[in-house]
């Protein structure tokens, strides 16, 4: 009863993120006529690399032979489903450990709160505000079921997250050798942080400017040798059949497909469907070697390419993911912005006021309001950077924390007009966080403004 009493803020979080990612669950499988693996399957071929597993045909997309193996991807997330389908034997089974798995990220979250919010009073409430922001996180709730990798991904990469941090207040060799590990694991569900390592030796280097000694390169080569340790199998496996020594195709993929009809789109005031599906199809074996002649073509208009990354940073921020939330649960829009928001209200001002105007007298109007709250999320996160800016209060957690921020904006513009809600996911944490910081003073000044009148 003491361990209950003691944690009875993080059980009630939990117990609320479970219960409201259930119910949305069991909406969504009412939209799907009861079909689990239709409610649960996603888009990614997850649920066909994973299946291919359990029937012996090895890592392969395909869903027919030859099972060509797969170039895209990296193995964490498959083989993870692959255990829990393997120890279950159901679809339904290995969605609710996964939901399970998704409802402890609001309480990684509030841990990883504690280690970057300074430890003023008038903060103390923060941790608390990011449990709650996690749980009913509309795409946090969406992907709890869904065979994506950002749950697991999320999950892994917040447990890295609070060793490093711990680290860095208190260095210790079993901290730093964790923080490889779960780096290592995250990498291997999707390997976007596969650069952050860089991040990790540049900030120790930093923090312990003034105590460089042999123990602290000694514990930097555990944390890059542990890191490589778990990577070294996929490598390995990627070299013997792909002839190179890389995680996956990924990024020569994303600059392809995704980047460069961006590019092109935003160039040509073109759509990106119409622009991408001029684009002439690559062999999968070939992806490899594509990016660097894509790069090149990509470069050929940085103009756009500086819009883009623009329009991609706002995104990034402020993107809902509400449109994907509603359709899920069965909900049709009756009508739709047919490109960015940002872009139509920039090209198009009337037809945007016009569009959302029409969105008020439909029950999309919903979007409208969750966008809204992303936008005051960013608005905050803004202010709440400049508040801890003035006060002299960035430790060095929060200062990794935000610069880790700062990494998926920027390794999220790859993905071009296609980057989403989902992108922001792992480090929603983070940005709940520094905006409940910069929400704090300008609530109190509302609060006391409101006695003052009184």
């Amino acid at each position: 009863m003491q361990f209950f009493k003691r944690y009875k803020i993080g059980f009630a979080i939990f117990f609320l993120a479970v219960a409201v990612r259930l119910i949305f669950f069991f909406v969504c499988l009412s939209a799907n006529g009861g079909d689990v693996i239709t409610t649960v399957r996603g888009q990614d071929w997850y649920f066909e690399i994973s299946r291919n597993l359990i029937l012996g045909n090895g890592f392969s997309a395909e869903t027919t032979p030859p099972f060509t193996p797969y170039s895209y991807g990296v193995p964490g997330y498959p083989y993870f489903l692959f255990f829990l389908l393997w120890l279950t034997g159901s679809y339904a089974a290995t969605s609710m450990i996964q939901l399970l798995l998704s409802a402890a990220i609001p309480l990684i979250g509030m841990r990883i709160a504690r280690l970057i919010v300074p430890s003023d009073v008038e903060f103390k409430h923060a941790p608390l505000a990011v449990g709650i922001l996690l749980a009913l996180a509309p795409y946090q709730i969406l992907h709890s079921f869904i065979f994506f990798t950002e749950t697991l991904f999320t999950a892994l990469l917040g447990i890295f997250l609070i060793t490093f941090l711990n680290f860095l207040k208190n260095p210790s060799t079993r901290l730093v050798v964790l923080a490889g590990l779960f780096l290592g694991l995250a990498t291997l569900v999707k390997p976007t942080v596969q650069y952050v390592p860089i991040l990790v030796v540049i900030f120790v280097l930093w923090r312990f400017c003034g105590e460089w000694r042999k123990k602290l390169f000694a514990q930097l080569g555990y944390f890059l040798l542990m890191f490589f340790l778990v990577l070294s199998p996929w490598l390995y496996r990627n070299y013997k059949v792909f002839d190179t020594v890389n995680l996956s195709a990924q990024v020569s993929f994303n600059l392809y497909v995704t980047l460069l009809p961006s590019v092109l789109a935003i160039e040509n005031h073109s759509s990106f469907t119409e622009e991408q599906g001029k684009l002439p199809p690559v062999a999968q074996d070939a992806l490899f070697g594509a990016g660097e002649s894509t790069l090149t073509k990509i470069l050929r208009h940085p103009v756009a390419l500086i819009k883009l990354a623009t329009l991609s940073a706002f995104t990034f921020f402020t993107h809902d993911g509400m449109l994907t939330f509603l359709q899920s649960a069965g909900v049709t829009p009756s009508v739709y912005l047919g490109q960015p928001a940002i872009i139509l209200a920039l090209s198009d001002p009337l037809l945007f006021a016009k569009t959302m105007w029409a969105y008020m007298h439909t029950n999309m109007v919903v979007i409208l309001f969750a966008r809204l709250f992303w936008v005051a999320v960013a608005f905050f996160f803004g202010v709440g950077l400049y508040h801890l800016f003035c006060r002299r209060i960035f430790t060095p957690q929060m200062l990794f924390a935000v610069a880790l921020v700062l990494y998926f904006m920027l390794t999220t513009m790859i993905n071009g007009l296609t980057v989403n809600a989902r992108f922001r996911m792992p480090v929603e944490p983070i940005i709940f966080a520094v905006a409940v910081i910069g929400f704090t003073p300008v609530y109190k000044r509302i609060k006391n403004f409101s006695y003052g009148k009184s």
